[in-house]
Formats: C-alpha cells, sequence, structure tokens
C-alpha cells in the first residue's frame, strides 16, 4: 500500500554495563575467554529477549518488486556516553 509504513520500533530493554549498577553474575566461560583476549577494561553483560517476541523472519519480494522487504527483525544498539544526560547519537 502505498504511503503506509509497516515498520513498528519497539524498545524493550536497556541496560547500563559500566560501572555496574546492580550485582553482576558470575560470567560465563565464553566472557572469561574475551575478557582474557581483550584485557583489563572489558565489562562482560548479557542481553535477555523475552520469550514473547516473535520470530526473527523476513518475506522475500518477488524478482520485479522494488522497495524494503517486510519481516520481524531485531537490531541491538550501543551508545558510549559520558552520563546519563547525554544525548543518544554518539
Amino acid at each position: 500500500v502505498i504511503g503506509l509504513s509497516f515498520r513498528r520500533d519497539l524498545y524493550f530493554s536497556q541496560a547500563q554495563v559500566f560501572p555496574p549498577v546492580e550485582a553482576t553474575p558470575a560470567p560465563t566461560k565464553l566472557q572469561e575467554s574475551l575478557m582474557k583476549k581483550l584485557g583489563g577494561n572489558t565489562y562482560p553483560f548479557l542481553l535477555k529477549f523475552p520469550d514473547y517476541l516473535p520470530c526473527s523472519v523476513t518475506l522475500q519480494p518477488a524478482p520485479q518488486d522494488v522497495g524494503k522487504c517486510c519481516g520481524v527483525d531485531f537490531e541491538v544498539k550501543a551508545f558510549a556516553r559520558d552520563s546519563a544526560e547525554d544525548e543518544e547519537d554518539k
């Protein structure tokens, strides 16, 4: 349908990695390996996705169709800020 947007952005999680604001669980073996490889300025974190989210799927358009694909996808964004009051676009 021309002019209609089928995109909906849902923000369901936000976490502060450093400095930690709550008790952090013990790192996993993978996190320990990465921290050893990347050095002392690394901080483990865990992303949790709710069970009720839909599967990531994309409907492929026909070869003659133009435009973006239609579907559900997930995007993880990370921001580095000096303080909580800073803007997110850094």
